[in-house]
């Protein structure tokens, strides 16, 4: 089971930034896929753009990943995760 960390904080409207951390002595994180999720239902807001998803951190290592929605009418979001061995988790938006 993957050790990742994840913490996300908007960027501006529509905008937000998630940070994928894999710490020192932790297994590979394998092939995570974000999502933007409506925090009420859970469900998927399509689509987004996003300068980079499904990825794989080996130990030690930190990605920023930059998500938009521009056409969302609700800014009510958290982020989702899940990898080949990281179970899915919601994580809420920091303020900026």
């Amino acid at each position: 089971t993957s050790h990742l960390e994840v913490s996300a904080r908007w960027r501006g409207k529509n905008t937000v930034a998630v940070t994928l951390h894999n710490p020192e002595g932790a297994p590979v994180a394998f092939f995570n896929r974000l999502a933007v999720i409506d925090a009420s239902s859970h469900k998927r807001i399509l689509p987004v753009f996003a300068d980079d998803n499904y990825v794989s951190l080996v130990p030690g290592t930190q990605k920023i990943i930059e998500i938009e929605c521009p056409q969302s009418e609700t800014m009510d979001w958290m982020i989702s995760v899940e990898g080949w061995n990281f179970k899915i988790q919601y994580f809420k938006i920091e303020p900026m």
